[in-house]
């Protein structure tokens, strides 16, 4: 789990991406199954952070999430990285 942020505490796309830099350096920091986990999460924090475009390129708009969705998210990565 991120030293600061706990997945409960996310609550928005905005906390997501800093929950998932977070969970990066963990995964870089400590003893992982997989050593190129980091920059899967590293990659997804990004994403999640400039998805806006990615959307507006598709002709989509971006959906609204609940807080609870965006804390659903964090939690099964934050679940996935413990059962790697």
């Amino acid at each position: 789990m991120p030293d600061n942020m706990r997945a409960d505490d996310v609550r928005s796309r905005a906390d997501l991406a800093e929950f998932l830099r977070e969970l990066a350096h963990e995964a870089e920091t400590t003893e992982v199954e997989n050593p190129r986990t980091w920059q899967y999460l590293e990659a997804a924090s990004s994403w999640a952070t400039d998805c806006d475009q990615a959307y507006t390129n598709q002709g989509e708009v971006l959906p609204e999430l609940s807080p609870e969705a965006w804390r659903f998210v964090a939690r099964l990565l934050d679940a996935a990285l413990v059962y790697e």
